[in-house]
């Protein structure tokens, strides 16, 4: 994949009175790990959203590759979100949940042949462990097309186990991709 740069400008975003965001700029390219460390509620989750394009704000400029995109999920091959939140329905199958979200057949056999998720292909998402959950989620993300990867907590909530399992993810894939991470625990982030 060709080396990509991301370059966000003039986020302003405010609720009702108060100002979230002001004036935000960040850059970053093909093979960085960018960390946005900050406290809970200080805006984090909310500024991957508006650079995904999710969020509406005041201002911004999202450019890719001297390239202004004002909604960067709408163009498939570009940025992928991890939520804070887990996103996958708890009812599917892995193994169907695989299928459904990688297109790719290659891509496809290399998640479900990936150590830590083999052994569980036949199982439903609900049976996966908070840290087994969170890693799917990941190499999902990761595994997409795409050539910006915006990772909400990915370190929230799980054990530490798993925690370097996906920082291992993320240093495999960042000669491909980009990554944009939040976290308020900035060990993980370094």
């Amino acid at each position: 994949m060709a080396k990509s740069e991301l370059e966000i400008s003039g986020i302003i975003k405010q609720f009702k009175t108060r100002t979230l965001l002001s004036d935000v700029y960040i850059k970053c390219r093909t093979g960085e790990v960018v960390g946005i460390l900050g406290r809970n509620g200080s805006g984090k989750s909310t500024l991957l959203q508006i650079i995904f394009g999710t969020m509406p704000t005041e201002n911004k400029t999202i450019r890719i590759n001297n390239t202004t995109y004002p909604h960067p999920y709408l163009n498939g091959k570009l940025i992928s979100y991890l939520p804070q939140q887990n996103f996958l329905p708890k009812h599917l199958g892995i193994k169907k949940l695989v299928d459904v979200f990688i297109d790719d057949k290659e891509v496809r056999s290399r998640i479900l042949s990936d150590k830590r998720i083999a052994n569980h292909i036949d199982k439903n998402v609900a049976a996966l462990s908070d840290g087994e959950l969170r890693y799917l989620e990941i190499l999902l993300v990761i595994s997409l097309p795409v050539r910006f990867v915006l990772l909400d907590e990915p370190f929230s909530g799980i054990e530490p186990i798993y925690k370097e399992m996906i920082k291992e993810l993320v240093n495999c894939h960042k000669q491909d991709k980009d990554f944009l991470i939040t976290d308020h625990d900035y060990r993980n982030i370094i």
